[in-house]
């Protein structure tokens, strides 16, 4: 894990200095302060990030070319990125924020701040960002159809297409973070959203945003899985769960890895994504352990899809295959 995303999905609109500068407004009044050493960065212009430029010089370049200003909140450095024309082969613009992982992660300061101290400020470091997150939300008009907030964003290969997200086909990706606009609240109710078991449920301007689990957590075993399934359940989206590892979570030294957080994957993207890792362990990881946990329903016939994953798990990867029943 590098940096923690949120990226607000919107339909295309102009890049211009109203935009900008209201988005710049809004961030500065909740107490943001523009972080002149790191600048700014211009989508069409390479050398940078810009650094030791003015902060109307960054306004300016942005609303032309598109990129991102830095900024300092309570000493904690975020990246705005103003991106309201899709990029490359997107359909959807989008406004994001990213802060670096090591913010919302107890185990970088506990030698410092002890436990419960390292904890304590990495949940402020949580709510900072989401207020910055909601202060944006504010002043888009009109607002967002989707927002996802992760490790990540861009490496992920099950979020929503563009194509999905302007379908209004969200379901059932689940983030740490969401944010649904009246396009979804209309699609889903609010009564039916508002009293989801997720572990927070917030009513915006015209949206709703809710945690699947805590931001900040340790690495491990269910690591930020939160209510995933319980949330699943309550809307009746069908899902099969499959328990995968992480690269980025396992220490040099372990030879023997395994299994780190549930998402949904279909099953081509999910061979994809569990064929890369692999290579990579076994590559880092001289003799280690694959070891992969697929969960089947007790009492019900086995889907085919999971028959058809053990066999490429055991037979194609080499992997060793534990099976959970639930």
């Amino acid at each position: 894990m590098d940096n923690f995303d949120i990226e607000f999905r919107i339909r295309p609109r102009p890049v211009n200095k109203e935009l900008v500068s209201d988005l710049v407004e809004a961030v500065t009044t909740l107490g943001s302060v523009y972080d002149e050493k790191m600048g700014y960065w211009s989508d069409n212009d390479d050398r940078g990030p810009f650094g030791g430029r003015s902060l109307e010089e960054a306004i300016e370049v942005v609303s032309t070319d598109q990129g991102a200003i830095w900024f300092l909140y309570n000493d904690m450095g975020y990246s705005l990125a103003i991106r309201p024309q899709p990029v490359e082969k997107s359909k959807l613009g989008y406004i994001g924020m990213w802060i670096n992982h090591v913010n919302l992660d107890p185990s970088y300061t506990e030698y410092r701040l002890g436990e419960k101290g390292a904890l304590d400020e990495c949940l402020r470091n949580a709510e900072q960002f989401v207020e910055i997150a909601k202060a944006v939300w504010n002043v888009l008009e009109p607002k967002p159809i989707y927002g996802l907030g992760d490790y990540d964003i861009d490496y992920w290969m099950t979020s929503p297409t563009d194509e999905e997200i302007l379908n209004l086909k969200v379901e059932p990706h689940i983030f740490m973070l969401n944010f649904y606009g009246p396009e979804l609240i209309e699609k889903f109710g609010k009564e039916k959203l508002l009293p989801m078991p997720a572990y927070r449920v917030e009513e915006l301007k015209d949206g709703i945003m809710f945690f699947r689990s805590p931001l900040p957590h340790k690495c491990g075993y269910g690591a930020g899985l939160g209510n995933y399934e319980e949330i699943c359940e309550h809307f009746g989206w069908k899902t099969y769960f499959v328990y995968i590892f992480d690269m980025n979570m396992f220490k040099p030294s372990v030879t023997e890895y395994g299994i780190r957080k549930t998402e949904f994957r279909n099953i081509n993207a999910l061979k994809k994504y569990l064929k890369r890792d692999m290579d990579k362990f076994r590559k880092k990881v001289e003799g280690g352990r694959v070891f992969v946990i697929l969960k089947k329903p007790s009492g019900k016939p086995v889907p085919y899809h999971m028959k058809e994953m053990e066999r490429w798990v055991r037979d194609e990867m080499g992997a060793e295959v534990a099976d959970i029943v639930w």
